[in-house]
């Protein structure tokens, strides 16, 4: 979001808004902390795989910023789906809670979540059923000599595509086990394994922190767009404590809450709010008829990247049907006629004559008229 953040004023804003609120809960920039999106002198570089407490405040702000982004051109969604983490971003999106309130739950989630990277965590993705990555659950379980540690489903992404969570030598030996079955398998970049019973370890001070958050902005946090579900499949009701808590040590089933999007909206235009598109192949294999993202990570960045993305985006929406995006904000213009500058000319008033002088018919009609009027 470099880019954007240089070149579009209502990214940027969302964004500097979000920092403030981290620095009122931290007392340091995470812009400077971290050197995303804008263009800082940092002390040393970011690790390889980022701290938690890194990782969740800044998908809230790229996905709040971008939704902002999006909202100012016209693009407002009709419905509602978080993955994970994206259901702190959810909260905002959804018109449940402020902007604030959602980047205060990123931040209280990650500082809990801390507690768990020196367990031995981490998650990996698997190109497989849920049904087979049980079956591979289940042999390296079986064949573990440490009952203790942990090896679970974390997330259902797909028919096709499933995220398993626990200690990192069990996830070690169930990416071997699906190579030597021709599944593809890799480790994911985190040092906690979300979305499963390790995260007992956090559970009070996670319930702490978030019951403080949610003691600043009291009232009902009720969705005012349908929003559905990842933790059950089915329409959110209502933001709660306990609904951010299940969020984070129960597995997310996006398969089952996608599924009902695509049955009963089967034409549905889905738009992924994120850093690079994780979902859209998901989608896809479910049955999504329009998947696009605004956003897109590449090795080599180029000039102008971000607009060509987003911008493809946007154009992608308005063929697929999409009538209100707002282009005197897509353009920065406040009217649509374009302004042509001319050179001022003179215009000399002449007389052409559309008779002859010595035409009859001129002479009968300028002549006098000696009786009525003939049509």
């Amino acid at each position: 979001g470099r880019q954007l953040f240089k070149n579009f004023p209502i990214f940027r804003d969302t964004v500097v808004q979000l920092d403030d609120c981290y620095k009122r809960k931290t007392g340091v920039s995470f812009i400077s902390r971290t050197g995303l999106f804008d263009d800082v002198t940092l002390q040393g570089m970011l690790p390889s795989t980022w701290p938690i407490s890194v990782i969740l405040p800044s998908i809230a702000m790229v996905q709040i910023a971008m939704f902002d982004l999006l909202s100012s051109f016209g693009l407002c969604p009709d419905i509602l789906i978080g993955h994970s983490a994206g259901e702190t971003s959810l909260l905002y999106a959804s018109g449940a809670g402020p902007k604030e309130m959602a980047m205060e739950i990123a931040i209280a989630r990650g500082q809990a979540m801390t507690l768990l990277e020196g367990s031995n965590g981490t998650m990996a993705a698997l190109a497989c059923s849920s049904k087979e990555a049980q079956s591979i659950i289940d042999l390296v379980t079986t064949a573990s000599d440490q009952k203790e540690c942990t090896l679970e489903i974390a997330c259902f992404n797909a028919p096709e595509a499933v995220t398993i969570s626990g200690h990192t030598i069990m996830i070690d030996r169930a990416i071997d086990v699906a190579v030597s079955r021709g599944i593809l398998a890799r480790k994911i970049r985190t040092r906690v394994a979300v979305h499963s019973s390790m995260m007992e370890m956090c559970k009070e001070e996670y319930h702490t922190s978030i019951s403080q958050v949610f003691a600043r902005y009291p009232g009902a946090h009720r969705p005012q767009i349908t929003t559905y579900s990842t933790c059950n499949g089915r329409i959110l009701d209502s933001f709660t404590e306990d609904y951010f808590w299940e969020n984070t040590i129960g597995p997310v089933l996006f398969t089952s809450a996608a599924e009902a999007i695509i049955h009963t909206h089967p034409n549905a235009l889905f738009v992924e709010i994120s850093a690079h598109p994780a979902l859209s192949s998901y989608l896809i294999q479910l049955g999504a008829s329009s998947v696009t993202c605004p956003m897109r990570r590449t090795k080599v960045l180029v000039d102008h990247h971000d607009h060509i993305t987003l911008l493809n985006t946007i154009g992608h929406l308005i063929i697929s049907g999409i009538n209100d995006v707002n282009f005197s904000t897509l353009n920065r213009e406040q009217s649509y006629c374009p302004r042509i500058e001319v050179p001022l000319y003179p215009f000399l008033k002449k007389p052409v004559p559309y008779l002859p002088d010595n035409s009859r018919v001129l002479k009968k009609q300028m002549g006098p008229r000696n009786g009525p009027l003939i049509v």
